[in-house]
């Protein structure tokens, strides 16, 4: 039932005032949370003109939206183009590629070469710098100009000849980038105006483009948008908008004062009848929920027998891989209380100022698991917070002379990837492999790593690089590639690319009429087929892969992961696990169960009786320890680490089939390799 005027008036009048009183007293809210965490919170200036740090956790996508969505830009751009170069594409999903296109490009800095595809984009679509869509993506463009340039761009938008969905962007534009009080109080009213001149899809599709980009606005930012909510205008377009985001971030506060304030907030606008899209309110209220149902399932009688720690960033482009290792370390608390041990995970989001602070109130016996990215990771040493302490970084290298000594690595490594696949070609007799890269950095990180590795293998390596962003230029390289053979014969090909990639280069060796060369790619594949459920898979029946986790599990701490994650609504719900009736797979995957191994694995190696106490962990101690601690059930691929520190993962290898990919052993590929060669000369004979 929708609530009156006057009734929802003097709700949002009131809230008003709380909110001011604690926006004066906090600034923004902070949190040291133990359990689950609520959803991200935005630190980034604009969700369009974030740069990625170098190191970052591979990306789990296989279409510009996610890559853009994950914040690597790169990748998005370089596929997008690609698909645009694609004149047989579909228009709906050339429109798509378009728009990812000129976003990602405006992130990586490319401002003007985005402004230059949205003319293309109009000449390749005429009439569609009249739609919204276009609209949104000249709104992401201007808002990665410098201030002033961007005030420009937006002043020329709001001509009275443009329609008024532009026009109420380029007003959005005006305020977020407003050098006074004034400009932004003005541009406020603008929107207003244009807004109410829109139909209702084109007010529902402002309503999201506006929210989307104030969750990624300092909260200095978005208490000065704040600041001009009056009891006038609060139930009135955009300023609903601007209060439904400050009651999310009040909502997933760690205060209850902040969480009622928030609930308060967007329940009231869920119920007003004020939103074009309520779904907005409602989807947020969801959240909402689900986080308290979930910490509610949590004991909270057993006493602690340990503390774990974990650095992660629950805002910002990382934030969806942090969530799912919060939840799978929440459900490790589950499995540990079932088994009699009671366990505090503390969760600090190093996008949180001052999380540095919160890192060194911890007792320094405190097993720490993360940071996530090298930025945080150099914070942390420059703090000297890293001395005493067991810190393993969710990173899949740490700088030279490091590990086993400063800190700890609890994640594999592109060597980890790189033996698997030498180990398996081993296995199957093949001592000559050709190593075919992007020339871009991870192609060329990932083609030094195997030519350093391998000499230990007894394997010979041809390499040739391909241009990474010139998808007409890979038949010729393919054919370059072949013609090496003569002179340094290989049986593999090793491709550092994204699974959309190698589906564009692997065709072109099938072309030159060669299919009988086993086809080995990174955990990009592994990644990107977790989205990519229906892959034409006939080029890759010889395709192998690394990964760190198996769906098909076959651990207790595997079936035990997705039975907690079912059993509190985690998870993307999927199909029965198998051999297991009435259990429904939760459809976890690696980060779930970076989180879950690891509080176990840390619980294993800080217990009460370990006699440390409070004392601060040397390198002797933490290397001595974990030569015990790492013997546990683990849920994904197991780890190890030698007497030094050093870590290695055992992955598994899987092969890309028509429903993903799936586990594949030596004697299965060995059988195909063979059945192929005994093709290949019918297949060709013509």
């Amino acid at each position: 039932m929708k609530r009156s005027s006057g009734s929802l008036l003097f709700t949002l009048t009131i809230s008003l005032g709380v909110i001011f009183s604690l926006l004066l007293l906090t600034g923004c809210p902070k949190s040291t949370i133990v359990g689950k965490p609520g959803v991200e919170q935005p630190t980034q200036p604009g969700k369009p003109i974030t740069k990625p740090v170098q190191e970052q956790p591979e990306p789990s996508a296989s279409t510009p939206e996610e890559f853009y969505e994950l914040g690597e830009y790169g990748r998005a751009e370089r596929l997008a183009g690609a698909l645009i170069a694609d004149k047989s594409l579909p228009a709906l999903e050339r429109r798509e590629a378009w728009l990812y296109y000129i976003l990602s490009a405006a992130a990586n800095n490319h401002v003007h070469l985005a402004q230059q595809a949205l003319k293309n984009w109009s000449a390749d679509e005429p009439g569609i710098e009249n739609d919204p869509v276009w609209h949104d993506a000249w709104m992401g463009v201007t808002l990665r100009f410098p201030a002033e340039e961007a005030r420009e761009k937006a002043q020329a938008a709001s001509d009275p000849t443009q329609l008024p969905t532009l026009r109420a962007r380029a007003q959005a534009v005006l305020a977020l980038k407003a050098d006074n009080s004034s400009g932004m109080g003005s541009a406020l009213e603008g929107m207003t105006n244009f807004y109410n001149a829109m139909s209702a899809k084109e007010k529902a599709g402002f309503e999201h483009i506006f929210a989307d980009q104030l969750r990624w606005q300092q909260p200095g930012l978005l208490g000065e948008l704040y600041s001009h909510i009056n009891a006038e205008n609060a139930i009135k377009f955009p300023y609903t908008i601007i209060n439904l985001e400050q009651g999310r971030r009040m909502l997933f506060a760690s205060s209850e004062e902040q969480r009622n304030s928030g609930r308060q907030i967007v329940e009231s606008l869920a119920s007003s009848g004020l939103l074009a899209n309520p779904q907005l309110a409602q989807n947020i209220m969801d959240q909402a929920a689900a986080r308290e149902d979930a910490i509610s399932t949590l004991p909270g009688n057993m006493p602690s027998k340990g503390t774990v720690a974990l650095l992660l960033p629950l805002q910002g482009r990382y934030a969806s891989y942090a969530h799912k290792i919060s939840t799978g370390a929440q459900a490790a608390q589950h499995a540990l209380a079932q088994s009699g041990v009671g366990a505090t995970v503390v969760v600090i989001d190093t996008e949180t100022p001052g999380w540095q602070q919160q890192l060194a109130a911890l007792p320094k016996s405190t097993v720490i698991g993360g940071p996530l990215t090298r930025d945080a990771y150099d914070r942390i040493k420059a703090a000297s917070l890293l001395q005493g302490r067991a810190v393993f970084a969710f990173m899949s290298q740490l700088p030279a002379g490091e590990e086993g000594s400063l800190a700890w690595r609890f994640f594999s490594s592109p060597q980890d990837q790189i033996s698997a696949l030498l180990e398996f070609c081993r296995s199957l007799g093949i001592y000559g492999i050709a190593s075919f890269y992007p020339s871009d950095s991870y192609g060329k990180r990932m083609n030094d790593n195997l030519i350093q590795a391998v000499g230990a293998y007894g394997i010979n390596v041809t390499p040739l690089a391909y241009p990474a962003d010139s998808p007409d230029a890979w038949s010729g390289s393919v054919r370059d590639l072949l013609q090496k053979r003569a002179a340094s014969p290989f049986d593999a090909v090793f491709l550092p690319d994204t699974w959309p990639n190698a589906k564009g280069i692997v065709p072109y060796i099938f072309f030159n009429r060669e299919d009988r060369l086993l086809i080995m790619g990174t955990t990009l594949w592994e990644q990107s087929l977790y989205k990519d459920r229906t892959p034409d898979a006939s080029y890759f029946r010889l395709g192998v892969f690394p990964g760190a986790w198996d769906s098909e599990g076959g651990t207790p701490a595997h079936y035990n992961l997705l039975r907690i994650l079912t059993q509190m609504g985690a998870g993307t719900p999927g199909s029965a696990a198998p051999g297991i009736p009435g259990l429904n797979d939760a459809k976890a995957d690696f980060w779930y169960a970076l989180g879950f191994d690891f509080v176990r694995f840390g619980m294993n190696m800080g217990l009460p009786d370990s006699g440390i106490g409070e004392e601060s962990w040397t390198a002797q101690q933490v290397n001595s320890r974990l030569q015990q601690a790492q013997h546990i059930d683990w849920s994904m691929a197991p780890l190890y680490w030698d007497e030094s520190g050093l870590a290695s993962q055992q992955l598994f290898l899987f092969t890309p089939t028509e429903n993903g990919f799936a586990a594949i052993t030596q004697e299965e590929m060995q059988r195909r390799i063979e059945e192929t060669k005994r093709m290949h000369g019918r297949r060709w004979s013509n």
